[in-house]
């Protein structure tokens, strides 16, 4: 018998030659790599301009509350002299001229409500609320102004000119002027004041033996 070995019986024939192309049995199909990132550009995330790394706080300005603590700050400092001078001056002499028993017929009292205020001041947490701090503080000192004088010239003189500048510097304090001193300056000259009276009585409490 005769075979067809033509073109035709090679056409019909099965061609099992594998096809590179194909993956084989078992073998992974390949994966899409994301493409790399373009050289010179930031992985970072977004940042606010001005900003610093991470939309980091910005530092922050000096502003009126920052002025505001500053000034309440030195004004503290009449807090030690003024419970200074009322430790030191609690002589019970009999005779009621003394400075002593000026602190027991409403000096203590002032005092004690200064050092209060104060310390409400520097605890207030915005400025709104040193407003309101500032201004009950600036009323107690009126009050304070209205006590009898101490009975001594210059212990009354630091006394009274004490009062006032702190009052001056109560008023500065509800004023929202970050550019203004007046108010540090209106402590600080209270402050002064306020150490030479500590001197004073302190000097009249050892010469009342």
């Amino acid at each position: 018998m005769l075979r067809h070995t033509g073109p035709a019986a090679e056409d019909t024939a099965m061609d099992h030659t594998p096809d590179p192309s194909s993956p084989r049995v078992g073998q992974q199909q390949p994966v899409d790599k994301p493409p790399a990132p373009q050289q010179g550009l930031s992985r970072e995330p977004l940042r606010e301009p001005g900003a610093g790394p991470l939309l980091a706080p910005r530092r922050p300005r000096l502003t009126a509350d920052r002025k505001t603590a500053i000034g309440v700050g030195t004004a503290l400092l009449l807090v030690a002299v003024l419970w200074a001078t009322a430790a030191s001056s609690g002589d019970d002499k009999p005779d009621p001229g003394a400075p002593a028993r000026w602190l027991d017929h409403g000096g203590q009292t002032a005092i004690t409500q200064i050092s209060t205020d104060l310390k409400a001041m520097a605890a207030a947490p915005n400025f709104a609320a040193i407003v309101e701090a500032c201004t009950t503080f600036k009323t107690n000192l009126q009050k304070a102004q209205a006590l009898g004088p101490i009975p001594d010239p210059e212990a009354q003189q630091r006394w009274s000119a004490g009062l006032a500048a702190a009052i001056d510097g109560a008023d500065a304090c509800t004023i929202p002027d970050p550019a203004s001193t007046r108010m540090e300056d209106d402590f600080t000259e209270a402050n002064t004041d306020f150490a030479k009276l500590r001197t004073r009585l302190l000097q009249l409490a050892r010469d009342a033996g």
